[in-house]
């Protein structure tokens, strides 16, 4: 990469920076290309070159916040502790992160941005939870037998339930009681064992 190309990437950065900021305190309808630009200390005309117009901007706002909490999921992948520990956390980040992007898109679903994450799904999510549950399948965790593509379904169906039990009020103390949450997804309502006990 030349002078030229870094400058470029430079100010690109600068523009989704400030510009991610804006979004995320006012929403993508009360901002307009002029603040963006004076805030990132550019003229609007750069953003509209860049990213052709503000609904590009924000989707593109959008795809770099989904790659950094994906890295983020992928770190705690590759880190050493136990999958059990290594699915807590990953649901965790993805609870938080299906609720604030559920709610954004809500608001501000343009064919743009909807582009945008549905490409950024099938490209690169998609990947992180085949890698998840082969993880799942060499420790032990997940049946060996279960297809990805049903482990897969599992994963998301859990999170979007998981996603709709989450209320602003439990968003302040954190999901309550996550490790239940985490033995109903490993064992399900029949539990480590395998089998359920009648009461006499």
């Amino acid at each position: 990469m030349n002078g030229f190309e870094r400058r470029k990437q430079a100010k690109i950065n600068q523009i989704l920076a400030v510009a991610g900021e804006l979004f995320l305190r006012h929403g993508c309808g009360k901002v307009s290309v002029n603040e963006i630009a004076a805030a990132a200390h550019v003229s609007p005309a750069t953003i509209y070159n860049y990213f052709g117009t503000k609904e590009g901007l924000y989707a593109e706002t959008l795809t770099r916040s989904m790659k950094e909490q994906l890295e983020r999921c992928e770190a705690i992948l590759r880190s050493p502790i136990p999958f059990p520990e290594k699915t807590k956390e990953i649901i965790r980040l993805e609870a938080a992160s299906l609720q604030w992007l559920t709610a954004e898109l809500v608001h501000n679903a343009s064919s743009e941005t909807m582009q945008a994450v549905e490409l950024f799904g099938s490209q690169k999510v998609t990947g992180f939870y085949r890698s998840f549950v082969l993880l799942g399948k060499q420790e032990g965790y997940i049946d060996g037998d279960l297809s990805d593509e049903m482990a897969i379904k599992y994963f998301r169906m859990f999170q979007d339930v998981l996603v709709r039990s989450w209320t602003s009020s439990e968003q302040e103390a954190g999901i309550p009681d996550l490790d239940a949450w985490l033995q109903l997804f490993f064992y399900g309502l029949a539990g480590s064992s395998g089998t359920t006990h009648q009461k006499g």
